[in-house]
């Protein structure tokens, strides 16, 4: 708030009603989630919020079986190798923010090169982990 300081604070009730105390203003509402869109309505005005798991797209192939990191991380385990995989199969698993993340396969098809190991850090989005070939499934 412009390199300023203020007091801050949150509380909920009930399924839907939260409350936040940002300085001396209390600012009181409700909110519904369904398919990932948060819906706030605050004194008569509503809001809609996509929520956007960046891990949710670790797994989409980009063109010619590319396979991105979706945030920087690092690889702490690689869970196949030149193996034919089905669509949601667990592939790497990479640690970003203190969390562990599983990327899976977005299609089925056969693991090509992988260019992370274990202990390596992807330290971009959108970095090449691996290639599958899409529909080359045994």
């Amino acid at each position: 708030m412009n390199d300023e300081s203020a007091r801050f604070g949150w509380s909920h009730s009930g399924e839907t009603s939260f409350a936040v105390q940002l300085d001396d203003a209390l600012i009181k509402g409700h909110v519904f989630v369904g398919d990932d869109i948060f819906h706030v309505f605050l004194e008569g005005v509503a809001f809609a919020f996509e929520w956007q798991n960046l891990m949710t797209h670790a797994g989409d192939v980009e063109h010619e079986g590319r396979f991105t990191a979706p945030m920087p991380g690092k690889v702490i385990a690689v869970l196949v190798e030149g193996a034919s995989v089905e669509k949601g199969a667990p592939l790497m698993v990479m640690e970003a923010m203190k969390m562990e993340h599983v990327v899976v396969a977005p299609a089925t098809g056969k693991i090509g090169e992988i260019l992370f190991e274990v202990g390596d850090q992807v330290v971009a989005d959108g970095a090449q982990l691996l290639m599958l070939e899409v529909g080359q499934a045994a």
